[in-house]
């Protein structure tokens, strides 16, 4: 298996829980290289527990670094989608905390650069795996699945769509409304 070496920037509560799985084997095909934090105080804590994992005070030296291909950015909002693109011209995977980012052009310029660049990028979302979650996820799919059997069966019956159906009394109620809205006018 190919492993993928990683730089974890923004070492907060987030990012140090990251650094630390990668750190520990948690995450199978990833290895921690390298570590960026603007705090030059969280070299004491990365020395202690990351031991042999290099830090960085800016994140641009980081993404220098030839041998990081992943990077896993952690840091206030505002800044996700800066580093990421930059991660991206500099030919990195990204997987950057919600949000994206705090501004949906930002985001927007975001995914056109991931997408131009090739490379893997993704969105943490952090709560997907609790029990929560995935009830609820596993609620949404059986409806749906739900909802895919009442209409193949309305179908089936009928011999037409149940969605074309509720379409034409959606016509006709405007229609009604209409007519009654006029009718109601002095």
């Amino acid at each position: 298996m190919n492993v993928s070496k990683v730089g974890v920037i923004g070492i907060g509560n987030i990012g140090f829980a990251h650094a630390q799985s990668i750190y520990n084997n948690e995450i199978d095909g990833f290895s921690l290289a390298a570590v960026c934090d603007i705090n030059v105080n969280v070299k004491e804590t990365v020395d202690e527990y990351l031991k042999d994992v290099r830090f960085f005070e800016k994140y641009e030296d980081l993404l220098d670094l030839a041998d990081i291909d992943t990077v896993i950015i952690a840091t206030p909002h505002p800044l996700h989608s800066e580093i990421a693109i930059k991660a991206f011209q500099k030919g990195k995977n990204v997987l950057v905390e919600k949000p994206a980012d705090i501004s949906v052009s930002k985001v927007k310029l975001l995914n056109k650069e991931a997408k131009k660049s090739g490379k893997k990028f993704a969105v943490m979302f952090n709560q997907r795996t609790g029990k929560l979650f995935k009830k609820a996820k596993e609620t949404q799919e059986e409806c749906s699945k739900a909802e895919e059997l009442f209409e193949k069966k309305f179908e089936k019956r009928l011999g037409v769509r149940f969605f074309d159906v509720l379409m034409v009394f959606a016509a006709i109620i405007g229609v009604l409304l209409a007519i009654g809205l006029f009718l109601a006018l002095p």
